[in-house]
C-alpha cells in the first residue's frame, strides 16, 4: 500500500522491540574474490596483467523479496616502460553491481554491468621532482534503471532496466616541486557522461544526472625548515566544478546547477614526534549545495560553511 498516512491513522510503534527488528528490513551483502598475475617480457619492460574477479551479490527486502547474483569478470592490462622516466599503459575491465528494487511485477532487477577501456601515459621530469599522468577512458553501463511509463501511475512510479550510459573522459595529474620546500598538486578531469539509451527518447543525449563536465583541483604546500618558523607548514587549495547536473533530471532540460568553487587551507607544525594540524574548510564561507527540482518541490544537500578541524599526532 503506497501513499501518505492520514494524521488520524498514525501508526503505533512497539518500542519494546530491538531497534534492529523495527520497521522495514533491508539486507545487502557481497563477497568478492580476486586473482591476478603479471607476466614480464623484454627484461620486464613490457608487462602483461591478467586478472579475474568473482562477485557474489545478495539483497533482500519486504517489497521485492530476495535476490542472489554472481559473475566472473575479467581484467586485462598492458604496460610498457619506454625509458627510465616514462611508461604507457592500457586496461580493459568489467564491473558488476547490484540493481536494487523490483519492476511492476515485483521481479528483482538484474545487476548493472559495465565495461571500462582506459589508456594513459606517465612520466617523471627533472630527476623525479615532477611527475605527470594523462589518461583517457570510456565506461559503458548497461541495465541502467529508467522510468516505466506504461505501468506507472500518479501514485506509484515503476522502473525498468532498459537504460544505458556512456562516460568518456580525459584526466591530467601533475605534481612537483616549485622550489625548495614548496610543492604543488594539480589535476583536471573532463567528463562527458551521456545517456545513450532510455525509455524516454527525449532523455537520450542528456548529461548523466549528478555529474560535472569539468573538475579542477589544486593544492600548494610550503614548509619552513630553518629559523624561528622551522617546522611550520602552510597549505592552500581549491576545488572547481563546472557544468554540473542535478541528481534527478525529469526531462531533457538537464537543469544545470551553479558552478562550484571551494577554497580550503591548513596550518601545521611538526617537531620530532609531535605534529599539529589545523584545517580550515570553505574559507570563503560560500553557499555550496547539490540537488535538484523534483516535480513540484526541491531537495538538496547543503555543505557546511567555514569550519575547522584540529588534529594532534604523536609517534611513539
Amino acid at each position: 500500500v503506497h501513499g501518505i498516512i492520514p494524521a488520524y491513522k498514525l501508526p503505533t510503534f512497539d518500542r519494546g522491540r530491538d531497534i534492529m527488528e523495527r520497521g522495514v528490513q533491508y539486507q545487502n551483502s557481497y563477497f568478492v574474490g580476486y586473482l591476478q598475475d603479471e607476466i614480464g617480457f623484454l627484461d620486464d619492460r613490457l608487462r602483461f596483467t591478467l586478472a579475474g574477479r568473482f562477485t557474489n551479490l545478495k539483497a533482500s527486502n519486504p517489497y521485492s523479496g530476495a535476490a542472489k547474483n554472481s559473475k566472473l569478470t575479467p581484467r586485462v592490462g598492458l604496460s610498457y616502460s619506454i625509458d627510465r622516466n616514462s611508461s604507457a599503459y592500457f586496461v580493459y575491465d568489467q564491473s558488476f553491481n547490484e540493481n536494487y528494487g523490483a519492476d511492476w511485477q515485483g521481479k528483482n532487477f538484474n545487476p548493472q554491468t559495465g565495461t571500462n577501456l582506459e589508456t594513459g601515459f606517465k612520466k617523471d621530469w627533472l630527476n623525479g621532482k615532477w611527475n605527470s599522468v594523462i589518461s583517457a577512458y570510456q565506461i559503458t553501463l548497461n541495465n541502467v534503471l529508467t522510468l516505466d511509463p506504461e505501468h506507472s501511475t500518479g501514485a506509484v512510479t515503476y522502473y525498468k532496466q532498459s537504460g544505458q550510459q556512456r562516460v568518456r573522459g580525459l584526466e591530467i595529474d601533475i605534481r612537483g616541486q616549485i622550489a625548495r620546500n614548496f610543492d604543488i598538486i594539480f589535476n583536471y578531469a573532463f567528463t562527458e557522461a551521456k545517456v545513450t539509451k532510455d525509455s524516454d527518447p527525449k532523455m537520450v543525449g542528456n548529461q548523466v544526472p549528478g555529474t560535472s563536465k569539468h573538475i579542477n583541483n589544486a593544492w600548494i604546500n610550503y614548509r619552513f625548515d630553518d629559523g624561528i618558523l622551522s617546522g611550520i607548514g602552510l597549505s592552500l587549495g581549491y576545488q572547481y566544478q563546472i557544468n554540473r547536473t542535478p541528481w534527478y533530471v525529469p526531462d531533457a532540460t538537464e537543469l544545470n546547477l551553479p558552478d562550484y568553487f571551494r577554497l580550503d587551507g591548513s596550518i601545521s607544525y611538526q617537531k620530532q614526534k609531535l605534529s599539529l594540524n589545523l584545517i580550515v574548510n570553505n574559507i570563503l564561507n560560500s553557499y555550496l549545495y547539490s540537488g535538484s527540482i523534483y516535480t513540484d518541490y526541491y531537495y538538496w544537500q547543503t555543505e557546511a560553511g567555514t569550519n575547522l578541524r584540529f588534529t594532534i599526532g604523536y609517534k611513539f
